[in-house]
């Protein structure tokens, strides 16, 4: 995503209503832009598979992007508790 000020972001999306039209000109990364096999996951993909944290195959991923969003603006964990 982009602000205001050009600055670019991570922000997660509802990706089930958010219109594919509405993305126009932002980047958009998926969980596979986060990790994988290939490549390696990345540690919030490692922990949550290691902590036995997966849910089903929609759930682990929005917690995984929404878990890396929360990381990459530096929320503290106060704050990621009321998200």
């Amino acid at each position: 995503m982009q602000s205001d000020d050009g600055n670019a972001y991570f922000a997660p999306i509802n990706s089930c209503v958010r219109p594919i039209c509405s993305l126009h000109g932002a980047a958009l990364m998926t969980v596979e832009g986060l990790g994988g096999k290939k490549q390696g996951y990345s540690t919030v993909q490692q922990n949550l598979a290691q902590a036995n944290g997966s849910q089903c195959g929609f759930c682990s991923v929005g917690m995984v992007m929404s878990i890396s969003a929360a990381l990459s603006e530096k929320v503290d964990a106060k704050e990621m508790e009321t998200r």
